[in-house]
């Protein structure tokens, strides 16, 4: 058998195998400690591409959900206003019924007619001046650069990852008015609710009450049909989530149980391959005993 001191193969193999099985060991620490089984490209390429993608993804679907949300709060603040509304609607058409009481006298008829002259105010003011982060939700303006494609005026509101839109239309239908008992010229210019706009330049009636009261109540089953899209988007939202994030995560994160027993695996074979290196090296010193 030949011996040989200038290289010794029994030691390079030693290294090259304690070599890998600490590079082994020192992945099975990041992964470890970081609980992500990616924690560079090299760690898995093609799943790190997969993963962020599908993180982005899931980024984009809750930012949505946050979007359908303040749609809810959009739509749930108009609704409001126009119960309010439908409350001095309601009030309104009660004195005007009233007026026609035989028995009222000429100070109970202008008690009536003034109150009539603040519920047009009040009328006009919650119409005009109910806003929802900036946005007016019943005059039928909005702030400039909100375009909407396919309801006129509005805010558009993305709800999916993907960025589709639905539009909340804010051109209400409901107009300015004048109720008036005819005793007196109430409130400003005269219109009714509706797209016909129609004159009261007459004493209001109770089916004129009626007619702005359809509209209110038109638009207010309209914002209520908005908020349950929203909340179902949100729902929907939710679950294609969960769905997106448990992908990536079974990509990205650490098992716990198959990592730690590579972990002691690798250490068992660092230790090892270090004592056979050690051996290894010792193995030419046989040559000095051929010298003596």
């Amino acid at each position: 058998m030949a011996l040989y001191i200038g290289t010794n193969s029994a030691s390079l193999s030693a290294q090259r195998s304690l070599i890998s099985s600490q590079n082994n060991l020192q992945t099975s620490f990041e992964r470890l400690s970081s609980g992500s089984r990616i924690n560079s490209a090299a760690d898995d390429a093609a799943g790190l591409a997969i993963a962020s993608r599908l993180k982005a993804q899931a980024s984009g679907l809750q930012v949505a959900q946050r979007n359908a949300a303040n749609g809810i709060s959009l739509v749930e603040t108009a609704d409001s206003a126009l119960g309010t509304m439908t409350d001095l609607l309601t009030r309104g058409r009660d004195l005007v019924l009233q007026y026609s009481d035989g028995t009222l006298s000429t100070s109970d008829k202008s008690a009536i007619d003034a109150e009539l002259a603040d519920i047009n105010t009040e009328l006009d003011r919650v119409r005009t001046k109910s806003t929802f982060a900036g946005v007016n939700l019943l005059d039928g303006s909005f702030p400039d650069g909100a375009e909407v494609s396919n309801l006129g005026t509005g805010v558009s509101i993305a709800i999916d990852a993907a960025g589709t839109t639905v539009s909340v239309a804010l051109d209400s239908t409901l107009g300015s008015y004048s109720f008036t008992t005819g005793n007196e010229s109430v409130g400003d210019s005269a219109a009714a609710a509706g797209d016909a706009a129609q004159a009261l330049t007459n004493a209001t009636t109770v089916a004129t009450f009626d007619t702005y009261m359809n509209a209110v109540n038109k638009a207010r089953a309209e914002f209520g049909a908005l908020a349950n899209t929203f909340q179902s988007a949100i729902e929907n939202l939710a679950a294609i989530e969960q769905g997106v994030t448990a992908a990536a995560g079974r990509i990205m994160d650490t098992d716990f149980a198959r990592e730690s027993a590579e972990l002691a695996k690798n250490q068992i074979l660092q230790q090892a391959g270090t004592s056979i290196l050690a051996q290894a090296n010792q193995s030419t010193q046989s040559v000095l005993s051929l010298l003596q």
